[in-house]
């Protein structure tokens, strides 16, 4: 029984030795005309067998502004959401960049999806989808 707890104790150290935190901050041009948001947040992730990430858990904080030039932001807290996380390498890009997807996992939720592409090349990249189906655009990065 002993045997068993100890090991048990080296794999969860092995397992918290693996595990990455990637801190993320999104932000957007200030564009009346776009729906934009902004906020951070981190990452919490670690890699199985087969060298693919297994996030553990996630936490975030955004405002969310609607297009328009009187539009009022909204805050928005998301934790522990369905999530995967991907290290893309492709020749396509300029250089390497990570994609962080998430999806809602209570019917109550007023984030049904995220896209957020960290260090992506591009402008405006990432995106959320509230309930109603509005989206909202940023330009996300790891810190």
């Amino acid at each position: 029984m002993k045997k068993l707890h100890i090991l048990s104790l080296a794999f969860l150290f092995i397992s918290a030795v693996q595990a990455e935190e990637f801190s993320i901050v999104c932000s957007a041009p200030q564009i009346q005309t776009l729906n934009r948001f902004e906020g951070s947040g981190t990452v919490v992730a670690s890699k199985n067998e087969e060298g693919k990430y297994v996030v553990e858990s996630s936490q975030f904080e955004f405002t969310i502004t609607p297009a328009g030039f009187s539009a009022q932001s909204s805050q928005l807290t998301v934790a522990n959401m369905k999530s995967n996380l991907k290290y893309i390498e492709s020749e396509f890009t300029q250089k390497p960049f990570y994609q962080l997807t998430m999806a809602k996992n209570q019917n109550d939720a007023l984030l049904e999806v995220a896209n957020i592409l960290l260090d992506y090349p591009g402008v405006l990249d990432s995106s959320l989808r509230i309930k109603g189906g509005m989206t909202f655009k940023s330009s996300c990065s790891l810190q």
